[in-house]
C-alpha cells in the first residue's frame, strides 16, 4: 500500500529562499533610495516656502531677511535649537539663512543638502534663483550623490560646497536641481 506523501522537498525550498533572496537584495536598494527621497521632500517643501517668503521680504524692504522670525511664515514647531535667529534644527535636519541671499537645508540621516541662492543673493551672483541638491563628500558613487544625481536628473556635478549648519558641516558635490 503507498502512502500520498504531501510536501516540498528540500530543493523546492531551496528553490524559492533562492528566489526570495534575488527579488529581496534587488528591491532593497530601491526601498531605501525610495525613503530618502521622501525625507528629501520634506526639506524641499519648507526649502521652497522659505524662499517663496525671502523673495516677499525682498520686495517690501529691498533686502533678504537674515532672521527667520521676519518672515511671513510660520516654521515647523518641533525645532531642538533655534538659538541662532538664522537656523532652525531638529531631530530630522535643519535650514539656514545667510546674509548673503542663500539658503542651506539638510537632511540628517543621509545628510543631503538642498542649497537655494536667492534671486537677488549678493555673493553669489551666477547662482542666482537656482536650487542644488548638495550631496555629503566627493566619491560620486556614494549612496548621497546618488542620491542627488537621482533627485535632480542630473549627472554632472555643478559646483562644490563648505559650509555648516546647526553645528553640521558639510563638504561635498552640488548639482543643479533646478531654478525658482
Amino acid at each position: 500500500m503507498e502512502k500520498n506523501k504531501k510536501g516540498f522537498t528540500l530543493i523546492e525550498l531551496l528553490v524559492v529562499v533562492l528566489i526570495i533572496g534575488i527579488i529581496a537584495a534587488v528591491a532593497l536598494p530601491q526601498y531605501k533610495m525610495a525613503v530618502a527621497k521622501s525625507r528629501y521632500s520634506t526639506i524641499m517643501n519648507l526649502a521652497k516656502s522659505i524662499a517663496l517668503a525671502q523673495d516677499r521680504y525682498f520686495m517690501v524692504h529691498g533686502a533678504y531677511a537674515n532672521r527667520f522670525v521676519d518672515l511671513d511664515i510660520d516654521m515647523p514647531a518641533d525645532y531642538i535649537s533655534n538659538s541662532k535667529e538664522n537656523e532652525y534644527c531638529y531631530n530630522w535636519g535643519g535650514c539656514k539663512i545667510t546674509m548673503t541671499g542663500a539658503l542651506y537645508c539638510y537632511e540628517r540621516t543621509h545628510k543631503n543638502t538642498l542649497n537655494i541662492y536667492f534671486h537677488h543673493s549678493i555673493a553669489f551672483n551666477t547662482f542666482a534663483g537656482k536650487f542644488f541638491c548638495g550631496a555629503q563628500g566627493t566619491n560620486e558613487n556614494n549612496f548621497s550623490n546618488k542620491l542627488c544625481k537621482q533627485i535632480t536628473n542630473n549627472a554632472n556635478i555643478d559646483r562644490n560646497h563648505d559650509y555648516t549648519v546647526c553645528d553640521q558641516k558639510f563638504n561635498g558635490n552640488s548639482y543643479l536641481f533646478s531654478s525658482y
